[in-house]
C-alpha cells in the first residue's frame, strides 16, 4: 500500500460522500487531513470517525475540521492559514466542493442558478488554489488534484451550468500545471462517474435511488454506478510519490461513460 505518513492534505468538499471516502483512504494511507467545509455535523462525524479507527492502527492519520464558505476568499485563504498552522504544512490539495443542477436555458432560475453553480463549482476552486499555493511555492513541492462530475464531459442534457462552471476547471488545470511544473508542484483532475449520492443530487425530484439510476445506466458499459472508495483510491495515488512524474492530466474513473 502507498503511505502518505508526512504529508498534510486539505480536502475541500469532504463531507459528501466521494469527499469521506477520499479522507478516509488518505488517513488509512497515513497523511494527516485538514477538512474545510461548511458542514460541521457531518465532518465532526467522520473525524470522531476516523479518530476511532486511529486508535487501533496508530499508524493512521488524524483529521482536523475548518469551517469556512469557500466561496468567500478571505475566509478560504483565514482556513488554510489554520490547517497548516495545525499540522505544518499543506502538501497536498483536494479541491471536490462542486454541485449539479439540472436547468434548461429556457428556464426562469436559470441565471440565478448559473451565479450559484459559479461561485461554488469554480470560484471556490481558484479560490483554494491561490490559498494553497503559498504553502507549496516556498518547498517547491505539492500536488493539486480537483475532482469534477464526468457527465458533464459527457453533454449530459440540461447540465449546461455543471458544463461551464465545472468544465472550466479541467482548462484551468492543464494552465496550471504548465506554470507550476518548475515548482515541482503538479495538477490533475479526477473525473468521476455518476454515484448514487450524484445521481440523487442531480435528479431531487425521483422517487428513489433507482429511478434516477435507470436514466443513466444504459450508458453506463459497466452498468452499475461508482462506489466512491473506487474514486478515493485514484485520488491516493494522485496525492502519492508513485504520480510524481504526471501532470496535467484528467483521469476519468467513470465505468466507461465517457472514453476520451
Amino acid at each position: 500500500m502507498i503511505k502518505l505518513s508526512d504529508k498534510t492534505i486539505v480536502v475541500t468538499g469532504g463531507t459528501n460522500d466521494v469527499g469521506q471516502a477520499i479522507t478516509q483512504n488518505l488517513t488509512a494511507m497515513g497523511a494527516d487531513i485538514a477538512i474545510i467545509d461548511k458542514n460541521p455535523e457531518k465532518a465532526n462525524r467522520l473525524i470522531d470517525q476516523i479518530a476511532e479507527e486511529r486508535e487501533i492502527k496508530e499508524r493512521n492519520g488524524r483529521a482536523a475540521y475548518f469551517e469556512a464558505d469557500l466561496t468567500q476568499p478571505e475566509p478560504v485563504k483565514e482556513a488554510f492559514s489554520k490547517a497548516a498552522e495545525t499540522f505544518g504544512a499543506i502538501d497536498v490539495l483536494v479541491a471536490g466542493l462542486f454541485t449539479s443542477k439540472v436547468s434548461l436555458l429556457s428556464a426562469s432560475d436559470y441565471l440565478t442558478d448559473f451565479e450559484r453553480l459559479t461561485n461554488v463549482n469554480l470560484k471556490s476552486a481558484v479560490y483554494a488554489t491561490h490559498a494553497a499555493l503559498p504553502f507549496m511555492k516556498g518547498r517547491k513541492r505539492g500536488k493539486i488534484i480537483f475532482l469534477v462530475p464526468d457527465l458533464m464531459r459527457w453533454g449530459s442534457e440540461a447540465e449546461s451550468l455543471t458544463a461551464i462552471t465545472r468544465g472550466g476547471v479541467i482548462y484551468y488545470a492543464r494552465s496550471l500545471a504548465r506554470e507550476l511544473a518548475p515548482l515541482n508542484i503538479s495538477v490533475n483532475v479526477v473525473s468521476i462517474g455518476p454515484t448514487e449520492d450524484y445521481l440523487l443530487s442531480r435528479d431531487p425530484g425521483a422517487s428513489s435511488i433507482k429511478v434516477a439510476e435507470e436514466k443513466l445506466m444504459a450508458a453506463m458499459p459497466m452498468g452499475r454506478t461508482l462506489r466512491a472508495d473506487e474514486v478515493a483510491q485514484v485520488v491516493g495515488f494522485l496525492a502519492s510519490p508513485s504520480a510524481d512524474a504526471v501532470t496535467g492530466q484528467t483521469w476519468a474513473v467513470n465505468g466507461g461513460l465517457t472514453m476520451m
